[in-house]
């Protein structure tokens, strides 16, 4: 009790999950989905933003 009592006065934290690494954003399949709509197609900047953010997060070495 006495160590479960410290630790709470501590916040010690959880473990870190598998869950809590996974990559954020979107997946080839999204992106792709999103270059096929109106907004990208139409030149909207945050579309376009979106896309080229996401295509560099999924191949971080690869430069245009």
């Amino acid at each position: 009790m006495l160590v479960k009592a410290i630790k709470d006065k501590l916040g010690e934290a959880a473990l870190p999950t598998a869950r809590a690494a996974a990559p954020k954003g979107l997946d080839a399949s999204a992106l792709r989905t999103l270059q096929a709509s109106d907004a990208y197609l139409a030149g909207d900047p945050a579309a376009r933003r979106k896309v080229a953010d996401g295509w560099a997060r999924l191949f971080p070495g690869d430069a245009e």
